[in-house]
């Protein structure tokens, strides 16, 4: 939050859960940013927007995301629409979601991406996507975000999904808080190599997934690097790769963050609050 207005970053399965147990209701969010279309971090946009015209809609909610975010929004719409339709036949005068009244979209690129009085929000294109293939539908079309939120007294940059990236170790410079995401390259690689041999996937198709999971994410030890060249103030991990089975368990990422980073570290965890 910042004053009295809620800011949400992507909305992954189970954001909306999570916001109740935090103590929000949809109609409490002022704007979602999206750091890229992958669904993990979107897969409940369409709930998010149902549940928001059950209960009232109330004022627009900004959102901002890269290149294909409107597109996103309106297959959402439709993947809720045939539920919306049945309630619809049970209400009176039930309402009609309008994306561009309700949800007004801004597809942004690199630079300030959005400012009220409350912050200024500054994007950068990572390296999250660097394995698109020429000709495929995403090539030219699909970028990866992170994103610096500047408030009154503190800046706070998330990563998003991202490889090393130049362009991050900017956007964190002098940050008081880094939100990271982290890999741990070892237990992807046996992970991805099982689901392979199990699957009997063509090479290639294991050698994809592979790219994309050791050089689309940051390693523990690139996360301390890029804290420690940025000059951060705190560094918070989250989205670990794979997902620890005890949430808590995260030490073999601290451990490797350590090797290059020597600043205040969070191991962040599903609900806390970082002041």
């Amino acid at each position: 939050m910042a004053g009295e207005d809620l800011y949400v970053i992507d909305m992954g399965a189970g954001t909306i859960g999570q916001m109740a147990k935090a103590g929000f209701k949809v109609t409490d969010v002022d704007a979602v940013f999206f750091t890229h279309n992958h669904l993990d971090h979107n897969a409940d946009l369409g709930t998010f927007m149902a549940f928001r015209l059950i209960a009232g809609l109330g004022a627009p909610v900004d959102i901002v995301g890269p290149p294909g975010t409107l597109e996103v929004m309106r297959r959402s719409l439709q993947g809720v629409g045939y539920q919306l339709e049945i309630f619809a036949s049970e209400v009176a005068n039930f309402p009609v979601i309008q994306i561009d009244r309700d949800f007004p979209v801004t597809e942004a690129s690199p630079g300030e991406v959005y400012k009220d009085e409350n912050i200024r929000v500054t994007a950068v294109e990572n390296t999250h996507f660097k394995h698109i293939a020429p000709g495929s539908p995403a090539s030219g079309r699909d970028k990866s975000y992170s994103y610096r939120f500047d408030v009154s007294d503190k800046s706070i940059v998330i990563t998003g999904d991202t490889g090393w990236s130049d362009n991050l170790v900017e956007l964190a410079r002098g940050a008081d808080i880094l939100v990271s995401e982290i890999i741990d390259t070892e237990k992807m690689s046996a992970i991805v190599n099982q689901q392979a041999a199990a699957g009997n996937w063509p090479a290639k198709r294991r050698d994809d997934v592979l790219a994309h999971h050791l050089e689309g994410h940051l390693p523990a030890e690139d996360v301390g690097r890029l804290a420690t060249m940025a000059g951060v103030k705190t560094l918070v991990l989250t989205h670990y790769v794979p997902t620890p089975v005890d949430t808590l368990d995260t030490q073999n990422f601290v451990s490797g963050v350590r090797k290059t980073y020597s600043g205040p570290l969070i191991a962040g965890y599903d609900l806390q609050v970082i002041k």
